[in-house]
């Protein structure tokens, strides 16, 4: 066996990093993504994609790359979640690398993480910039929150775009089931709690693409989402001001709750029993006046920030 054979058998058979992609109906795009983990200048790694019930053929490309770093499942349980726990089930490598099945890894993503993490034992994870693309234009940078509050900011809110970090298998919780939006925000809060990260924000490792068609309905939807995760971790404490802005945003998102929720949330119904100031809120939005005049400049607001 020559050097170079072996060199590949022992990437397939102690990979350094695991990147797991779940995939719905993704054929598409799921080449593109399979294709941006191959040309990774890191080569030491295994792509675990989770085929969570696709009745396209998203099987046949998978199965078109020749590569044996590629680990394909089929699952007929839908969600996210489930396709990422089982990717986290299966997963042999020591750090895990998210990736959706319709964004993008630059080829330096990874090597890139592993020379910080493999200098400094210090590090659980790190986070580069993110790159949000539409149509084929770069149309916002996000970079990470670098600073010390990085953990109370992420209680504000999801503040890691779910491709942008590479962190250790040994930090990772599962992904909540049955959640349809902010399910990587749940984990990361879970995950990332006493984590040592780092940020680097001189670096666009991760490309999101923001396709049409994202409807008023799913963005309402993912917002009731948001409340949920807010009102989940309330009991986690936060400096005072960050507190308050806290508070606004559970206001202002449970306002849209009962102004347009066309069914109720137990969660977020048994949660708001217990606060005064949603009771309160509640009581007001009953209001004709001012639940017509609310819903009236919430729905204009909505309907020029949607993407169309």
């Amino acid at each position: 066996m020559s050097k170079n054979n072996l060199k590949e058998l022992n990437t397939i058979i102690n990979p350094d990093v695991s990147v797991i992609i779940p995939v719905y109906n993704g054929a598409g795009t799921i080449g593109q993504a399979i294709g941006s983990c191959l040309s990774q200048t890191y080569a030491n790694l295994e792509i675990i994609i989770i085929d969570n019930g696709s009745t396209d053929n998203t099987k046949d490309i998978v199965h078109s790359f020749k590569s044996e770093k590629i680990k394909y499942y089929y699952t007929d349980v839908k969600g996210r979640s489930n396709a990422r726990n089982l990717g986290l089930e299966k997963a042999t490598g020591k750090w895990i690398q998210f990736l959706d099945a319709d964004d993008l890894l630059d080829e330096n993503k990874i090597a890139k993480a592993m020379k910080v993490l493999n200098a400094n034992g210090r590090w659980q994870a790190v986070q580069c910039a993110t790159e949000y693309i539409k149509d084929n234009k770069v149309i916002n940078v996000f970079k990470p929150y670098s600073n010390k509050d990085v953990y109370d900011n992420l209680l504000l809110g999801n503040t890691i775009p779910i491709n942008s970090m590479i962190l250790s298998k040994s930090k990772c919780k599962s992904f909540p089931m049955g959640m349809e939006h902010c399910e990587d925000w749940v984990f990361w809060i879970e995950s990332l709690a006493d984590c040592d990260i780092f940020f680097d924000n001189n670096y666009c490792g991760a490309k999101v693409n923001i396709h049409e068609g994202n409807t008023m309905k799913n963005i309402q939807k993912m917002k009731f989402y948001e409340l949920e995760v807010l009102l989940k971790y309330t009991d986690k404490k936060i400096p005072m001001k960050k507190n308050l802005l806290r508070i606004i945003k559970i206001l202002k998102r449970y306002v849209e709750y009962l102004l347009f929720a066309s069914e109720k949330n137990l969660y977020i119904e048994n949660e708001a029993k217990g606060k005064f100031y949603l009771r309160f809120t509640r009581m007001l939005c009953k209001v004709n006046v001012i639940k017509s005049y609310l819903k009236r400049k919430i729905g204009e607001f909505n309907e020029k920030n949607v993407y169309q």
